[in-house]
């Protein structure tokens, strides 16, 4: 009976300590496949939402970025700095850049490949950049062309050539020095096939003659995702022509997030912002939606135009989300 007794009362104890154990046992289980699947799936310091596809905030060096240059007389100019960042203390940039010296003077920023989810045809290229160039008023003016030292962004598919990501028209150029950092986002429908695997380029133009003193192109919080930063649902945009004018109209079916609205007139390399100051978000910061108008005025006939719907957020950051053309009739 002792014996017994002496069995039934280890027993308890065991079951007693399996009791006290299994909650601290669960909570090392999940740590484990945490670290597991850490392990399995690296990515780039920095938190980021689970519809990413790419990112790289310039804080783990090279990190399989590439530079290369065409037409040029000088080495490749990118490089990373530190102190002139969006966050935390790293970016890449081309700052001083030289003029070509003869012809134009291509320098490429070329990030590493990513693939892109079957069966999801949209996503969004995002960055955060400033710059300070021969553009603008300083280029050739009054009509900036042709343009003098500028950057643009381009995406390649399964390795093969690079085409722009974004409308021809859209410059990165002028600015001023020390400007805020802004987040620019490109649609890239269109641009691939579900699967593909893709790259980025940043380029830097500049022609042969001025260049800007300690001037150029900064990028940093390069991000690839599945949804845009704005969050805002676009159900149209459209342009009907009047005599010498032209009247603009969208409507939207959620706002979250969302500041106001740029439109752009573009004619051939001239782009212009038609509204004086942003269009306030009717429906900011809520799901529901709201209708816009907006008069273009002393128009030449016979001209056609490209207009451009801009999205800019609460955050400061800026997505273009529309097109449309028109013709004024003579």
């Amino acid at each position: 009976m002792r014996v017994r007794e002496a069995s039934h009362s280890a027993l308890d104890s065991g079951r007693e300590m399996i009791k006290r154990l299994t909650p601290f046992l669960a909570i090392l289980v999940v740590l484990l496949a945490a670290v597991a699947l850490g392990a399995a799936s690296p990515r780039t310091a920095g938190a980021q939402p689970s519809a990413n596809l790419f990112f790289d905030n310039m804080e783990n060096g090279i990190n399989g970025w590439t530079t290369s240059v065409e037409g040029c007389t000088t080495p490749s100019e990118w490089h990373q700095v530190e102190g002139d960042s969006k966050s935390p203390t790293h970016s890449w940039t081309n700052s001083p850049y030289t003029a070509a010296g003869t012809g134009e003077c291509l320098n490429h920023l070329v990030s590493p490949s990513f693939a892109t989810p079957l069966g999801d045809p949209s996503i969004f290229l995002s960055f955060w950049e400033h710059h300070f160039t021969e553009g603008g008023a300083l280029c050739n003016p009054p009509t900036n062309t042709p343009p003098c030292d500028f950057g643009q962004v381009y995406i390649s598919k399964n390795g093969g050539a690079f085409t722009l990501a974004h409308d021809p028209n859209t410059r990165f150029e002028g600015g001023a020095a020390g400007a805020a950092y802004v987040r620019n986002t490109f649609p890239l429908q269109g641009l691939f096939t579900p699967g593909d695997t893709l790259r980025i380029r940043f380029t830097f133009s500049s022609d042969a003659l001025l260049a800007i003193p300690l001037g150029g192109w900064w990028i940093d919080d390069v991000s690839v995702d599945t949804e845009g930063p704005t969050a805002v649902t676009l159900t149209s945009f459209a342009a009907s022509a009047r005599q010498k004018s032209v009247h603009l109209s969208w409507r939207t079916a959620s706002e979250l997030g969302v500041l106001g609205f740029d439109v752009w007139r573009s004619t051939g390399a001239k782009a212009v912002k038609v509204n004086r100051a942003l269009v306030p978000a009717k429906a900011a910061g809520r799901a529901g939606g709201a209708a816009y108008r907006l008069v273009d005025r002393n128009l030449r006939p016979g001209t056609a135009y490209t207009y451009r719907l801009q999205v800019v957020s609460r955050d400061g950051s800026r997505a273009w989300r529309a097109a449309t053309k028109v013709r004024l009739t003579r």
